[in-house]
């Protein structure tokens, strides 16, 4: 299951970094309610971020460590509460002389070969409006004069 969003923004590529990188930026999504760093883990790899979302009035809190950082360009990160191993990845491209930056942000999960088709299914449409999501509200997060 992997989905990919790509978009352009305009930079310079540190403030597209400080917004995209804060795990409150889930919260301007859409996808959480609420979001933090955990404090008691570094800054960087091993870090721990935690996002509070709600469905049908109930709240779930899921944790997620980044595994990898290259600060200000690419970060990867793994889901604590997945039943299954989920990943997501943002990385960032300065392009040309305008300042703009490209974000990709992935998303993937890892499944076992015994899947049932209905859940691979069901995961994949859920990576799938992921991504959507997020192209449709990188450009207006990063850019307060595009949103809606």
């Amino acid at each position: 299951m992997f989905a990919e969003s790509v978009v352009t923004v305009p930079g310079p590529v540190e403030r597209v970094w400080s917004l995209l990188y804060s795990p409150s930026c889930a919260v301007a999504f859409g996808h959480a309610i609420d979001a933090w760093r955990d404090p008691v883990t570094p800054m960087g790899v091993g870090e721990i971020q935690i996002y509070v979302t709600e469905v049908d009035g109930d709240r779930t809190t899921l944790r997620h460590r980044v595994l990898e950082l290259e600060e200000g360009r690419r970060a990867l990160t793994e889901s604590l509460d997945s039943q299954f191993r989920e990943y997501a990845e943002t990385i960032l491209t300065p392009l040309g002389d305008d300042g703009s930056v490209q974000v990709v942000h992935r998303g993937w999960f890892l499944l076992p070969r015994d899947t049932p088709e209905q859940v691979r299914s069901l995961l994949q449409g859920a990576v799938d409006q992921w991504a959507d999501d997020i192209s449709k509200s990188v450009p207006g997060l990063c850019d307060p004069g595009q949103r809606t």
